[in-house]
C-alpha cells in the first residue's frame, strides 16, 4: 500500500490536525504508512513512532552564526533542500504540505517523485495575523509561483476555500473544505470533567473557557480586562500556552476570577472543556485570516456541548447560528462586558447544547479527505 509524506516546518509537537489526517489515512486501510518530515533543534528525537503506521522524522537544522532572521533563513533553505532530496528514501505516492512554509519543500519533493501534491492551508496563509504587509506581499508572490504544482487545496473555513479558488482559478485543481472537528471518540461521554476540581471552582459558578494558543489579536487582553473586575461566581479559564501566557499568569495572581491551565492531550481536551459553561473566541479583525476563521476553539467548545461567545465574523456566526449555540459581539472589552451584564446564569446554562450529535466530528469530516486522496492517486 502507498505512503503519504507530510512536510511540516515545525518541530512537530502538538500538530493535532496533521495527526488526525494521518490517522484517517492509515485507519482507512488505503495507506500503510504516513511520514511527517519536521525539523529538530537542540536535544530532540530524530525519529519517532506516533501511532501504528505513523512516524515523524526530524531533520537537524544547521547551526548558523549571525542575526536570528539570517539564521532562520539559512535553516529554512537547508530543511527545504533536505526534504526535496528525500524522495528516493521514502518513495511517496502523495505529498501533503502543511502551511505556506512547507510548500517549497513539498513542491520539490512531489516533483522529484512525480506524485500529486495537496496544499493544506491551515488558515489564509498570505493574510496571517502577525505578518506586516511587506511579508504578506512576498508570501503572495511565493504562493502564486508555486501554485501551478499544486493538485488540491484544503482549508478549514469555507470563505478561505473560496478565496483560494478565486485567487488561483484552475479547471483541474481541487478545492476542498475540511474543517478541524475533534474526533467523536474524544467526546466526554459519562466522563466527569476534572477542571473545576483542579481549580477549586464551585459547581454553581459560571466558567468561561478560552482554549488553545494564547497569542496576539485573539482576544486574550480583552478577556483579561473584563474578568479582572468580574462579579463573584464568574470565572475566565485559559487552557493552553503561547506568548501571552505570562500576561495571563500575572493577571491570575491578582484576580480570583482568572485562571490558567496547561494544555492537555488532544484526546482529553473535550473532557476538560465540558467542565466549563461557555467558550470564548474573540478574534480581532486585523487580518483576513482571522476575519474568515473557524478556529479550533469554537469547534472544540461546541463538541463539548458549550455555547460560545465569538467575534461577529461570518464563519463563526454561520456555524454557531446553525447550531443555536452562541452570542456575537464586537471584539472589544466594552462589547463583551455589555453582553455579560445582560446574561443571567440561567440564560447561559440554557444555551448549553442538549446533545452534540448534530455537531459534525472528524470521523465523518475526514471521509472527503480520503476520497480526495483516492481521486488524486487514480488520476496520477
Amino acid at each position: 500500500m502507498p505512503t503519504i509524506v507530510h512536510p511540516f516546518f515545525t518541530e512537530f509537537r502538538t500538530e493535532t490536525r496533521a495527526m488526525r489526517e494521518a490517522l484517517a489515512a492509515t485507519e482507512s486501510g488505503r495507506f500503510d504508512r504516513v511520514v511527517f518530515l519536521a525539523y529538530g533543534e537542540g536535544d530532540f528525537v530524530r525519529q519517532e513512532t506516533l501511532a501504528p503506521g505513523v512516524e515523524v522524522r526530524r531533520i537537524a537544522l544547521k547551526t548558523v552564526k549571525g542575526p536570528r532572521i539570517f539564521q532562520r533563513a539559512v535553516q529554512f533553505l537547508f530543511w527545504t533542500r533536505a526534504v526535496g532530496r528525500s524522495s528516493s528514501d521514502l518513495s511517496p505516492a502523495l505529498v501533503h504540505a502543511h502551511s505556506l512554509a512547507s510548500l517549497p519543500a513539498s513542491v520539490s519533493l512531489a516533483n522529484r517523485a512525480r506524485v500529486p501534491l495537496v496544499y493544506d492551508a491551515h488558515e489564509l496563509e498570505t493574510e496571517r495575523n502577525v505578518w506586516p504587509w511587506p511579508v504578506r506581499m512576498i508570501a503572495k508572490r511565493v504562493e502564486a509561483a508555486l501554485m501551478p504544482s499544486v493538485d488540491a487545496v484544503l482549508s478549514v473555513a469555507g470563505r478561505i476555500v473560496d478565496h483560494y479558488r478565486q485567487s488561483y482559478p484552475s479547471s483541474t485543481r481541487r478545492y476542498l473544505l475540511v474543517r478541524n472537528f475533534p474526533m467523536r471518540r474524544w467526546r466526554p461521554v459519562d466522563r466527569p470533567s476534572p477542571m473545576r476540581a483542579a481549580l477549586g471552582i464551585p459547581e454553581d459558578d459560571v466558567v468561561f473557557l478560552y482554549l488553545g494558543a494564547q497569542g496576539p489579536n485573539r482576544g486574550v487582553e480583552t478577556i483579561l480586562e473584563v474578568f479582572q473586575s468580574a462579579p463573584p461566581g464568574r470565572h475566565a479559564v485559559f487552557m493552553g500556552r503561547g506568548p501571552l501566557e505570562g500576561l495571563i499568569r500575572e493577571a491570575a495572581a491578582k484576580s480570583p476570577s482568572i485562571h490558567l491551565l496547561p494544555p492537555v492531550k488532544g484526546e482529553d481536551v473535550l473532557t476538560w472543556a465540558a467542565g466549563a459553561d461557555v467558550g470564548l473566541a474573540l478574534f480581532q479583525g486585523d487580518a483576513l485570516s482571522h476575519y474568515y476563521a473557524l478556529p479550533n476553539k469554537v469547534l472544540e467548545a461546541t463538541s463539548a456541548g458549550l455555547p460560545v461567545i465569538t467575534s461577529d465574523f461570518p464563519e463563526m456566526r454561520d456555524f454557531l447560528t446553525e447550531h443555536g449555540a452562541g452570542w456575537f459581539v464586537q471584539p472589544t472589552a466594552s462589547s463583551l462586558e455589555e453582553l455579560l451584564e445582560g446574561l443571567s446564569d440561567d440564560d447561559i446554562r440554557s444555551r448549553r447544547l442538549k446533545s452534540v450529535d448534530s455537531v459534525p466530528c472528524w470521523e465523518t469530516e475526514s471521509q472527503q479527505l480520503i476520497a480526495l486522496y483516492d481521486e488524486l492517486l487514480a488520476r496520477s
